[in-house]
C-alpha cells in the first residue's frame, strides 16, 4: 500500500474509520512526524495520529496512520481541554503548507507537524512546524506565518 501526503483525503479516511463507531467525532488535531526522523518535504511526514473529540469534548478518539494503513480507533475517557472542537479545514493540504513555510524562508527541517483547531483566543486553525531550534505557526487558511518561537 502507497503513503498518502496529508491532506483531505487522509483526513477523510481517518473520519471514515472513526465516524461509523462514534458519530458525533470532530476531527481537532491531526499530528505528523517522519520514520526518517527530520523532514525537508512534505512527502517525508509519513506517519500520523488523528485525534477527534466528541462534540461535548467529554472523550477522546484516535488513530493511527503509518507505513500505509490505518490502525483501529482507540478511545479514551478524559476530556479534550486543549483547543476548541471545531472541525479542521481541509482547504490546505501539508505540501501547500510546507510551500507557504519554504516561500517564508523557513527551511529548517521538520520533526513534528500539527494541524490544529484554534485555541480559544484564536480566529483559525494553525499548522505548528516543530524544530530542532523553532516552533512555526502558518495560518491553516491563508498560509501567513503567524508567529515563530525561537527555542533557547
Amino acid at each position: 500500500m502507497s503513503v498518502k501526503i496529508h491532506g483531505p483525503e487522509l483526513m477523510g479516511d481517518a473520519e471514515k474509520i472513526v465516524k461509523p463507531q462514534y458519530p458525533t467525532a470532530v476531527q481537532v488535531e491531526n499530528i505528523g512526524t517522519s520514520s526518517l526522523g527530520l523532514a525537508g518535504k512534505a512527502e517525508e511526514i509519513d506517519q500520523w495520529k488523528f485525534v477527534f473529540t466528541d462534540i461535548d469534548g467529554s472523550e477522546i478518539i484516535s488513530i493511527e496512520y503509518a507505513n500505509g494503513s490505518f490502525s483501529k480507533a482507540e478511545r479514551e475517557r478524559r476530556p479534550w481541554i486543549k483547543t476548541q472542537i471545531k472541525e479542521l479545514p481541509r482547504n490546505m493540504p501539508l505540501n501547500l503548507a510546507f510551500s507557504y513555510l519554504r516561500n517564508a524562508g523557513y527551511n529548517d527541517k521538520i520533526k513534528t507537524v500539527i494541524l490544529r483547531a484554534p485555541f480559544p483566543a484564536e480566529k483559525a486553525a494553525s499548522y505548528v512546524f516543530q524544530t530542532e531550534t523553532r516552533t512555526i505557526y502558518l495560518d491553516a487558511l491563508g498560509g501567513e506565518v503567524i508567529r515563530v518561537v525561537e527555542e533557547k
